[in-house]
């Protein structure tokens, strides 16, 4: 009998050590504005956040939680907008395009983050906007908010937790 109680404590340590580990990890999008432009920015680095909040960005908290992997998101970045504008896409063809239109590429043209998971993040678009045309969330009572103030555009842009 003691043999057998042994056996069944080395199977339960063993299942123990193999029990599988998450396949994705997440790291925190943070949320940052500028009240001069109207623009947000998101980033994963708390290096970018803390040097815009150091040059008067808002620091907004948390948008949302990205996968460290998937769905590769780019930024790309209007230097000709009046104050600038950056936009997100999952869509490398349409990142490409806008930077043959005179974007340039934020990260050398590697993904600043990735999109997956369950949690919904919308865009919407402020035709009115010279600006931070674009605001990204994942509350859907803020996007509501914004397109009954006119912004346009309203889909999911990408995934989140």
């Amino acid at each position: 009998m003691k043999e057998l109680s042994n056996v069944t404590k080395k199977i339960q340590v063993k299942v123990t050590e193999d029990a599988p580990k998450p396949d994705t990890s997440y790291q925190t999008m943070y949320r940052v504005y500028n009240k001069n432009t109207g623009e947000h920015l998101y980033t994963a680095s708390t290096f970018e956040r803390d040097n815009l909040v150091k040059v008067g960005w808002s620091n907004e908290g948390i948008g949302w939680k990205a996968p460290t992997k998937g769905a590769s998101v780019y930024r790309v970045y209007n230097p000709n907008a009046q104050g600038g504008d950056h936009y997100y896409t999952a869509s490398k063809f349409e990142a490409q395009s806008l930077v043959k239109m005179g974007w340039k590429w934020d990260n050398g043209g590697k993904p600043v983050f990735y999109s997956g998971g369950k949690t919904k993040v919308y865009v919407a678009y402020n035709p009115n906007a010279k600006s931070g045309s674009h605001n990204y969330t994942t509350s859907q009572y803020e996007q509501n908010t914004l397109l009954n103030l006119g912004w346009k555009y309203s889909k999911v842009q990408f995934y989140g937790k």
